[in-house]
């Protein structure tokens, strides 16, 4: 027989759902019985499961039989590893299924530690058990500590959650080999080995809450990054055009905002763009090209252009704001910079439709406006 990857995989499906403990398993079993495929051929896949180590199982399986005791994380992680790559998530392609809930769920970091702490006593009486106690028979102790960590592992990690399936085979204690019952030393020592085996599996659940908490306090180290409010200050640039600078000044204070004037700061001895700088809190700029110069390419035609400083501070707060947070006015005919492209530029008519544009520029900036006051005269 070959290798069934499709039949491995719902036999897997079948073992994580068995309860815990340890079961031996032989062909025809109703624990593994798979539809459309005979009892032969299961248990055969069985086998490979087995020597792939994909389940927690000791013996040959030469008597007819197989041991399980649950997945081992490599047997977890292959199904996982299905149900990832599984239309529907859980392995299968057709039938419907419940969400694989991962360990990573909402816990606090004391709940984490408690979980911690919780496992740790689970793994001190594994190994302080006396196991002279054990005689052949209903075994109460082995029965009340697998309680106690099935228990313990739902506190932890949650029922039926992919920790839990992962580490739910650390409830296993009881020995299930033949040779075991009837001979004392034999159930003893198998019974050591199961403990030795539940140890080590709590240990590593230990070992990956550590790394939640890790996370967790991590986490609750970043600073938490909450958005400033817009400023409400816009910084009006403006050439020689002393009707036009008023005018847009006197329309953003009528609306809600402060309008920042050059030379109504005071100067401080500082360089105008030092000024400029100090104002590093404003949200929006306003820029005013209007036709205060002359200047053309050598030899040619001298036509209107705005002022040198206004240009340049258009870029200044181009890079510094983002384009979507300047707006240019133009008034008359004006000689626009081609590297300027992408700025929105207004026409400032002799009527109030520069109004309501530079309103919705600043709505789409995220600003607040009232749109009452920007239609009133």
């Amino acid at each position: 027989m070959k290798r069934d990857m499709d039949l491995i995989r719902e036999l897997l499906l079948k073992l994580e759902a068995l309860p815990p403990g340890i079961f031996r398993l032989r062909a025809g079993d109703a624990e593994i019985q798979i539809d459309g495929h005979s009892p032969e051929d299961v248990f055969y896949q069985l086998g490979l499961v087995k020597d792939d180590s994909l389940i927690h199982s000791t013996g040959s399986g030469r008597m007819g039989s197989i041991e399980f005791g649950g997945l081992t994380p490599a047997g977890h992680e292959l199904l996982d590893s299905i149900r990832l790559r599984s239309p529907r998530g859980d392995g299968q392609d057709a039938q419907p299924h419940s969400p694989t809930i991962t360990m990573k769920s909402a816990r606090s970091e004391q709940d984490i530690e408690r979980g911690i702490a919780r496992l740790q006593e689970r793994i001190d009486a594994l190994k302080a058990f006396d196991f002279q106690v054990l005689k052949d028979g209903t075994m109460p102790e082995l029965t009340a500590l697998s309680a106690a960590i099935a228990d313990t592992l739902e506190r932890c990690f949650g029922k039926d959650t992919s920790a839990y399936q992962r580490y739910k085979s650390a409830t296993a204690l009881r020995p299930v080999q033949q040779k075991s019952y009837g001979n004392e030393l034999n159930l003893r020592q198998e019974a050591r080995e199961n403990f030795e085996r539940s140890a080590a599996l709590l240990q590593d659940a230990q070992r990956a809450l550590r790394e939640d908490l890790e996370e967790a306090n991590h986490a609750a180290s970043q600073p938490v990054m909450t958005s400033a409010p817009l400023s409400r200050r816009v910084f009006v640039v403006y050439g020689h055009d002393d009707g036009a600078r008023e005018a847009v000044a006197r329309f953003l204070e009528k609306i809600g905002f402060e309008a920042i004037i050059l030379h109504e700061q005071a100067s401080r001895n500082r360089t105008v763009i030092e000024k400029i700088e100090a104002y590093h809190d404003v949200g929006f700029a306003v820029v005013l090209l209007t036709p205060d110069d002359e200047g053309c390419v050598k030899g040619g035609q001298p036509e209107p252009r705005a002022r040198q400083n206004v240009l340049l501070e258009l870029g200044y707060f181009m890079g510094r704001l983002g384009r979507g947070n300047v707006c240019a006015l133009k008034r008359g005919e004006v000689e626009i910079p081609s590297d300027f492209a992408g700025v929105v530029w207004v026409a400032m008519d002799a009527g109030n439709g520069w109004k309501l544009t530079l309103g919705q520029e600043l709505q789409a900036a995220g600003h607040e406006v009232e749109w009452n006051k920007v239609m009133r005269p």
